[in-house]
């Protein structure tokens, strides 16, 4: 993103698996994942917060690599950890999990696929 361009902070959901992603602007600046509630059914999620040029609607998908203390980051094998940026360490609600996420360098990765 260009200096002088307009920046605001958008949220958006994380889609789960193995391997999570989020559909952003391109050039997006991810600040933090957390879990949040709906206010509605209590059900939580985990968001990004990015930090994006909103005039630019191109997209495009991000991956993490989301993994529990103790869990295989690598996937045996499938990822390789010069791929991978740390991100973040959080506690879900009530303490429950603590999930270490990373995010999985975009030209490193052609074999995992996403939806349209």
């Amino acid at each position: 993103m260009e200096r002088n361009k307009l920046k605001k902070v958008f949220k958006y959901k994380l889609v789960m698996g193995d391997i999570a992603f989020a559909k952003l602007p391109i050039g997006a600046r991810v600040l933090k994942i957390e879990e949040q509630c709906d206010s509605v059914n209590e059900a939580s999620a985990l968001y990004v917060w990015a930090l994006v040029d909103d005039t630019i609607t191109e997209t495009e998908f991000r991956k993490f690599r989301i993994a529990g203390t103790g869990h295989d980051i690598l996937l045996e094998g499938k990822l390789k950890e010069l791929e991978l940026i740390f991100l973040d360490t959080i506690i879900t609600s009530r303490d429950k999990f603590v999930w270490h996420i990373f995010e999985i360098v975009p030209e490193s990765d052609n074999t995992l696929q996403f939806p349209d």
